[in-house]
């Protein structure tokens, strides 16, 4: 940019790259249009925002998927930890179901199968 119009070094390096046998087919065949995308299509800050952005997204998605295996992990816990319990103090099985639908948030059916997965 200091040396010369940038439309000058975007011919200047398609030049070269024929040149220098550097894409040089593709570029025989498409140079002007080669030319033309660099010089007037191209958008280095927007393209490196839609990359940023795409990135956050990507990062979102990640810090999702872990609170939701966190969330399931702690549930879990909590679940195992409620039977033992239950079990210790003599609570009946339907009692103990109740207190995991209550505490988790679950349906009783939801309730009922983690129950049954760690009340034997």
């Amino acid at each position: 940019a200091k040396r010369m119009p940038f439309e000058e070094a975007v011919e200047l390096a398609v030049e070269e790259c024929i040149r220098d046998n550097v894409l040089r087919e593709f570029l025989l065949k498409q140079k002007a249009e080669v030319i033309k995308m660099s010089i007037y299509e191209y958008d280095e800050e927007r393209e490196l925002r839609l990359i940023r952005a795409d990135e956050r997204e990507i990062g979102i998605e990640i810090g999702r998927e872990e609170e939701r295996k966190n969330t399931e992990e702690a549930v879990e816990n909590t679940v195992k930890a409620i039977v033992s319990l239950c079990k210790k103090y003599s609570a009946s099985k339907e009692d103990t179901i109740d207190e995991v639908s209550e505490k988790c948030n679950l349906s009783k059916e939801a309730a009922k199968e983690k129950v049954n997965t760690y009340w034997d």
